[in-house]
């Protein structure tokens, strides 16, 4: 992936100026913020030549998706954690990929099961291989939803997003007051994070832009409204966190 990219004067997570060189990988220089602890590309890669990047990767079509027994499976087994939410309940998944956890949701009784990527041809897989279920092909800075869910799922998308609190106004914008949002993403601040600190596979420039600790994670929830409800036991160095939205923003 070919990225044009911009220096930072501040840290897009906090705004703060207190920010120094962090790791290189692969070529790509990350920074951490001294005051929140969030690590970042800089310079940062515009959302336009990210989106570019993501069509067609890894040979994905109408036809084709690598692994996909498997990827129902996994998306099954979450889905099934998160039942309570979803049956009975309108569930949107926000980078849906191939749709496997639309289907999923759809599968275990959800009212309406909908998902949105900016890949098209992860959409057309999912709108082919889940035809109960509605796919959007849209670019996560730009999409906007007719209605609000109740169950927001955005797995594995937050740590691709060069401005975080674009994503976080989606999610308000997508989530009903009471309603919830799964959330996963590398975690930084894991104790499993090797020592080399570059040798990390949560570090994968250009597409990941930020990367986030438990505690600055929860931060940036709580400030858009968010509160933790549950925390799923994390596999590897990853998080899994429930927030439920309990204003009316």
């Amino acid at each position: 992936m070919n990225v044009a990219a911009r220096a930072r004067s501040t840290c897009p997570l906090c705004s703060g100026s207190r920010h120094a060189p962090y790791v290189v990988v692969k070529g790509y220089a990350y920074h951490r913020c001294a005051d929140c602890g969030f690590a970042f590309l800089d310079p940062m890669p515009s959302q336009i030549d990210l989106n570019a990047g993501y069509q067609g990767h890894k040979g994905i079509a109408a036809d084709y998706y690598p692994h996909p027994s498997s990827r129902r499976r996994k998306a099954f087994f979450r889905a099934l954690r998160l039942i309570r939410r979803i049956r009975g309940r309108s569930v949107i998944d926000l980078g849906c990929g191939g749709g496997f956890f639309v289907g999923a949701a759809r599968l275990l009784g959800a009212a309406t099961a909908t998902g949105v990527d900016v890949d098209a041809s992860t959409i057309a897989y999912a709108r082919r291989a889940f035809p109960g279920c509605d796919f959007h092909c849209a670019s996560l800075d730009s999409f906007v939803p007719a209605t609000r869910y109740e169950l927001v799922h955005c797995s594995e998308v937050i740590e691709h997003a060069p401005d975080p609190h674009v994503l976080m106004r989606l999610l308000l914008a997508c989530c009903r007051p009471g309603g919830y949002v799964f959330v996963t993403t590398p975690d930084l601040g894991s104790r499993y994070v090797p020592a080399r600190i570059e040798e990390w596979p949560g570090f994968a420039p250009p597409v990941h832009t930020g990367l986030f600790t438990e505690e600055n994670l929860r931060a940036l929830f709580d400030r858009y409204g968010f509160r933790p409800v549950l925390r799923l036991p994390p596999r590897k160095t990853g998080m899994k966190l429930l927030f439920r939205l309990e204003s009316a923003s």
